[in-house]
């Protein structure tokens, strides 16, 4: 009888591959999406006094207490993120049946886009100046 070798030559699955998967993306969870018409443009802030707790008892016919509050603008500029990768004609033709060359490289690419934005979302939330308690308690 030939040896294994000689009656079989290895070939790749067609069905199966494995590629690294972070385990899972968690900045679109944590951080709010706004669409925008404009690559600049402000948008107003409410001040912490929204936050206090004034009294709101009243005594029969006594006027309600009165309360108000403030607020200020910031601006926001938007960046444009992106990738490249090249796909040959010569590469589409000499992948094994089980590569998918286009689609392959769209999700790499695709991937390394969504690992920046977790790189600044985690960046975002450890940093200190934006969790800052600006509210003075007695």
């Amino acid at each position: 009888m030939p040896y294994a070798i000689q009656i079989h030559q290895d070939k790749a699955l067609e069905g199966i591959s494995v590629a690294y998967q972070p385990g899972e993306f968690i900045a679109n969870r944590v951080l709010s999406t706004v669409k925008v018409k404009h690559e600049t443009d402000k948008y107003y802030i409410y001040s912490n006094d929204t936050m206090s707790l004034p009294e709101t008892l009243r005594a029969n016919g006594a006027e309600a207490n009165r309360v108000d509050f403030n607020m200020s603008t910031s601006t926001y500029a938007l960046e444009e993120h992106a990738l490249k990768g090249i796909v040959t004609d010569r590469d589409r033709d000499n992948a094994d049946k089980a590569i998918k060359p286009d689609i392959d490289m769209t999700e790499v690419l695709t991937r390394k886009i969504l690992i920046r934005k977790e790189v600044e979302c985690a960046s975002l939330i450890q940093n200190p100046a934006i969790w800052s308690n600006t509210i003075s308690l007695s």
